[in-house]
């Protein structure tokens, strides 16, 4: 089993708190025997095979216990081909991966996996893959890790290691026997000189942040987090919340209108002053589909204090 990240704050979910003791564990288990994408086998046997080999547990029991958990949107319990398979639903958002390899099992329907691996050749293979600061890459592969057409286009790059210190074509004549040594001295040391003084370089644009830049920056600000000092872990679960925004045509001015249409009259801004979690966002601003749309736009903010203001003015409780 690869080494997995736990969310200290599950100890504290409602949700995971009303599973039986030994169905907590199980979950926890789950996170440990997926492979890179969240997936597993779902067999409860199996399952009880590889978490439970010490314990005596009925299968029924281990049955009961992914229904709850199923039953809480932890998990999907999926048939392909006759076999059980589990994905568990947000496993990116807990999990900051550096390479992630295909999976050897099915996806369910409509899912997205997001694969970087290391194939044959030495070239490194992407798909669906976001980096820490919120970039999509190009896909190199499809979503079984296959090579697309692209790569046969892209240079070879260096297999490593040294050249040999004096290629046969190459053999070591310098200097010549018929040359000066200090001549060659002096000229070398005026080449050294004038490389030592850079050329002035032209003074080049700002350069603008990309629309997944904006709408990241956005993310952050909604729920209060300040972009620059983040960790990755953080900046990864920002990334994927704003490709799922962006994916159902979510933009920064939607972003600003939940804010102050809905967030800053919910109750729990009232109660605590509380701004949203990134799960609360992506999962509350579907209610600005149901409102009349706002007949302009709100001023743009930045930083919680910001947001704060923009409540206040227009009209919001803060």
């Amino acid at each position: 089993m690869k080494r997995r990240m736990l969310d200290g704050g599950i100890w504290a979910n409602e949700k995971f708190a009303e599973l039986p003791c030994m169905a907590r564990l199980l979950q926890v288990g789950l996170v440990t025997l997926a492979d890179d994408q969240g997936r597993m086998k779902g067999h409860p046997a199996y399952l009880r095979s590889q978490l439970f080999p010490y314990d005596d547990v009925a299968v029924s029991d281990i049955s009961d216990w992914l229904e709850r958990i199923m039953a809480n949107g932890t998990i999907v319990i999926y048939e392909t081909g006759g076999k059980f398979y589990i994905q568990l639903v947000n496993w990116w958002e807990y999990q900051s991966l550096q390479y992630a390899s295909p999976s050897e099992h099915p996806r369910p329907d409509g899912w997205q996996d997001r694969i970087r691996y290391n194939a044959k050749g030495n070239m490194t293979l992407t798909s669906n893959w976001i980096t820490v600061g919120g970039e999509p890459l190009v896909d190199t592969c499809d979503q079984d890790g296959n090579p697309l057409p692209i790569v046969a286009t892209l240079p070879p790059r260096n297999p490593g290691g040294r050249p040999p210190k004096n290629p046969p074509e190459n053999p070591p004549e310098f200097p010549p026997e018929n040359v000066n040594k200090e001549e060659i001295k002096i000229n070398t040391t005026e080449v050294k000189e004038r490389e030592a003084a850079p050329p002035a370089l032209p003074e080049l644009p700002a350069k603008q942040p990309t629309p997944q830049q904006e709408l990241f920056g956005a993310i952050c600000e909604a729920i209060g987090w300040d972009y620059h000092i983040i960790s990755d872990k953080n900046k990864g679960q920002v990334a994927q919340t704003a490709k799922i925004l962006a994916t159902n045509n979510y933009t920064v001015e939607d972003i600003r209108r939940f804010m102050v249409e809905i967030w800053f009259k919910d109750w729990r801004w009232e109660k605590s002053k509380s701004y949203p979690t990134l799960a609360q966002l992506r999962e509350e601003i579907g209610k600005l589909r149901s409102l009349v749309p706002a007949a302009a736009p709100p001023p743009k903010a930045k930083g919680p204090e910001s947001w704060k203001r923009l409540a206040a003015n227009l009209g919001a409780t803060a």
